[in-house]
């Protein structure tokens, strides 16, 4: 299994319009904000209809990019001393947490991909109230082997992706 891409987040969302208290009380800079109210972007694209939620992105990993516990544990110890006011706000905005882990990797057909998290990590989860989230994009390297195969009858195609070694 080969991971070209992989990066990690804490991720809250609400109904109420807390992002900014959420800044403050962490003292972290988020990647992104979405405030109740505002238009956002999703999937890259503008949605028109303006948000009844906030949202807060921070504290994102992108190494060791081999390693998604490696990543999910330098969030969880960069917030690990706010752990009980993480409680108290998600109590008081009615907010979820979620440890987001986007992985994108090319996978052999003999190989299938692993994802583990340690104790340290799971305990923080349980005493934050927080999920674990995986979004995969998943892509084959043998694309080209059954390509070539297909290309005779002309129904399907499968798409080349460049190396990744």
């Amino acid at each position: 299994m080969i991971l070209p891409n992989c990066y990690s987040y804490f991720r809250m969302v609400s109904d109420q319009n807390c992002a900014d208290e959420l800044t403050q009380l962490l003292g972290i800079q988020p990647f992104s904000v979405t405030r109740c109210g505002e238009t956002h972007l999703a999937n890259r694209i503008l949605r028109p209809k303006p948000t009844d939620w906030s949202a807060w992105n921070g504290c994102r990993q992108d190494q060791p990019v081999n390693d998604i516990e490696g990543q999910c544990l330098r969030i969880v110890r960069q917030l690990h001393e706010n752990i009980d006011a993480l409680a108290r706000f998600r109590r008081q905005y009615q907010a979820k947490f979620w440890l987001e882990v986007v992985p994108e990797y090319v996978v052999d057909a003999e190989q299938n991909p692993y994802i583990g998290f340690s104790r340290e990590i799971i305990e923080f989860c349980y005493l934050t109230g927080t999920e674990i989230d995986v979004d995969v994009h998943h892509y084959c390297n043998f694309c080209t082997a059954i390509s070539a195969t297909l290309m005779k009858d002309q129904t399907v195609r499968c798409i080349n992706l460049p190396s990744l070694t």
